[in-house]
């Protein structure tokens, strides 16, 4: 059998088997997933960061980023708590003239998928010399380790729940070795068990680029796994 990878940018015959990967993918993490009207609407956009990977010509995984133009600055019109909406979709539209990224959505029903679309994009990243790329990821640890303090502080946790999941992902940007941006918040003082591992997803986007921790957003999304916050990322041209 032929389990070759392609990445290309999504056709419209692709929307319904994209609604297919959403559905397969979160339902597991009981988080919501896109309607094709809400992907035909992305398709509209005509970005060329709507990606799709295929593996035997089956579509298992695709991307979605705009263009948007961007400043670390302005970092709060990303951060804040009205800056998202519909599971931690976005008010912001893409600009052919934009000369940052917005990553908004990564899904894959395979590893290798998700390591290629990335790849992918950095790659235009590059050849377009975009100056940003901005995205917020999920926290799929974060309950786990948030449930463990409230097991060992009578079922309440000893500091702010933003303040330890902002913590949190520092401590992830400090073991992968990452920068944190100027602008971001500066890292709570709390004494907290440091977390065994750093958060899988925030160590996929960022580790071996030249991204950093621009923030963290509570409410980003329905999210279980996150306790629904989402860490705010960004790098700079060249990326990688």
């Amino acid at each position: 059998m032929d389990d070759t990878y392609t990445i290309r940018e999504v056709q419209k015959c692709d929307l319904p088997a994209l609604v297919e990967i959403e559905q397969q993918r979160w339902a597991r993490e009981k988080i919501g997933a896109l309607s094709l009207s809400e992907l035909t609407q992305w398709y509209e956009t005509k970005s060329p960061y709507f990606l799709v990977a295929l593996k035997s010509d089956v579509p298992v995984g695709f991307y979605y980023g705009i263009q948007i133009n961007f400043e670390p600055h302005q970092v709060h019109e990303f951060t804040s708590p009205d800056a998202h909406h519909k599971q931690g979709y976005t008010g912001h539209t893409h600009d052919p003239s934009g000369t940052t990224v917005y990553g908004i959505n990564v899904v894959a029903i395979t590893s290798q998928a998700g390591a290629l679309l990335n790849a992918e994009v950095h790659k235009r990243l590059h050849e377009m010399k975009i100056a940003y790329f901005i995205g917020l990821c999920r926290l799929p640890h974060l309950d786990f380790y948030l449930k463990d303090l409230e097991s060992k502080h009578g079922g309440v946790l000893p500091y702010n729940e933003y303040d330890i999941a902002l913590w949190y992902a520092h401590q992830t940007i400090r073991q992968i070795g990452a920068k944190v941006w100027p602008q971001c918040t500066k890292e709570p003082n709390v004494l907290l068990p440091q977390p065994k591992r750093p958060d899988t997803i925030l160590k996929f986007h960022v580790q071996g680029t030249t991204g950093g921790l621009l923030g963290v957003v509570a409410n980003y999304l329905e999210d279980p796994k996150s306790r629904n916050y989402g860490a705010c990322v960004a790098s700079q041209y060249p990326h990688t």
